[in-house]
């Protein structure tokens, strides 16, 4: 019986040590309510043919903060002045359900949020506060809104999600998703229906948006110390158990 408590106790702290964490949001930006085409978002129809959504080349300005990221220095809590490179668009129709417009975006979702100066600390050159990047998996992320306003949103598996920072390492997220509401659309969303196709018209936006992951830690040394002695003691009472009498 003593042995059983051993193993027991062993695996419970195990498995405590590996539990998945579940996708919490991490990060957030909002651009403060800029919605013209040099601040904000534009979404740009060229000839119902092709649309692209994105910023300016140089970015637009937001803040953007760390809201559960582990590990942070002092410098990097609270808003951080940065600018935003997005970039997207669709070469497909849309539709119209129960009067929310819409729009599959076809191609490549990717986001870049820069830190106006180099921190203290850091990678690379520890301006890179979040580097975002959505490719279609089973599905494609939809923009879709009505009037003033629409939603972005994109969740893995149905979209591959990936993340990178000069500040943090992603690379053992398994769970990822983003969210951007936009507001003040001008003038509004509407369809054109030119040449047989129903494709967002040309508008400006402003944007507020989120992130979500399971930041889930590399198991401590400790962890794997413990799984090696749940191995030993498994071992200890199977061959205990087994012995044959003489």
């Amino acid at each position: 019986m003593r042995r059983l408590v051993i193993v027991s106790a062993v695996a419970l702290a195990w498995a405590s040590s590996t539990a998945v964490a579940a996708p919490t949001q991490f990060a957030q930006f909002t651009n403060n309510g800029a919605n013209d085409a040099a601040n904000g978002f534009r979404w740009t129809n060229y000839d119902n043919f092709v649309t692209t959504f994105d910023t300016v080349n140089g970015g637009a300005a937001v803040d953007f903060t760390f809201t559960n990221v582990p590990g942070l220095s002092a410098q990097l809590q609270g808003p951080q002045a940065a600018r935003i490179r997005f970039d997207t668009g669709s070469n497909v129709s849309g539709q119209e359900l129960f009067g929310q417009l819409n729009q599959p975006l076809t191609a490549p979702i990717s986001i870049l949020i820069i830190r106006d100066t180099q921190a203290d600390t850091g990678n690379n050159n520890r301006q890179n506060l979040l580097t975002v990047t959505v490719t279609p998996a089973s599905s494609t992320a939809l923009l879709s809104g009505q009037n003033g306003s629409a939603s972005l949103n994109a969740s893995s598996p149905g979209q591959i999600i990936t993340f990178s920072s000069d500040f943090y390492d992603f690379s053992n997220v398994t769970a990822s998703g983003m969210g951007i509401t936009f507001s003040g659309i001008l003038p509004g969303l509407s369809f054109s229906t030119e040449s047989g196709r129903s494709m967002l018209n040309s508008f400006t936006a402003a944007g507020v948006g989120s992130f979500t992951a399971d930041l889930t830690a590399v198991p401590e040394p400790g962890s794997l110390a413990l799984m090696g002695i749940s191995g030993l003691v498994l071992c200890g009472v199977r061959f205990r158990g087994t012995r044959r009498k003489p």
